[in-house]
């Protein structure tokens, strides 16, 4: 009996350890992702094809001299040129822009830019139709590169 009594008293110092030790192999926390800018606002008449843009990281990318930009349109399909002009559905490329380098016309909405110089950028973005005019209004980024 006198064992039995015995073993008891350890009971709280191992619950005690169990604690320390789960405490000790917890994940470390998330850290919070850095807050995208915010989007520009809808450039385009509404019920036709519109635009707009944000850079996500800006600050963080910045300093890695790199730029992320996300693109959302309304009215418009991201597709290849339409081969039937008679078809009323709209349907065109995002055409991405750094500074005065050739621009870049893809479907995608989220493009990154990388081995930007030190100092100030310009992101030009606008939906572009099979004649290669663009169908919505441009939308400008500005990116400082320390």
């Amino acid at each position: 009996m006198r064992l039995a009594s015995a073993s008891y008293r350890f009971i709280p110092a191992l619950f005690f350890l169990l604690l320390v030790c789960r405490a000790q192999l917890a994940p470390p926390p998330v850290p919070e992702a850095p807050p995208a800018a915010p989007w520009t606002d809808w450039l385009g008449p509404v019920g036709y094809a519109r635009i707009r843009a944000r850079l996500r990281d800006q600050s963080a990318l910045a300093r890695k001299d790199s730029a992320v930009v996300e693109v959302e349109v309304q009215n418009v399909f991201l597709d290849r040129f339409n081969p039937h002009p008679g078809n009323p559905s709209q349907r065109g490329l995002l055409r991405y822009q750094l500074d005065k380098h050739p621009p870049v016309a893809t479907a995608q909405t989220r493009r990154r830019f990388d081995h930007l110089g030190a100092g100030e950028h310009t992101i030009t973005i606008a939906v572009i139709g099979d004649d290669k005019r663009p169908i919505t209004p441009r939308v400008k980024l500005h990116l400082e590169v320390p």
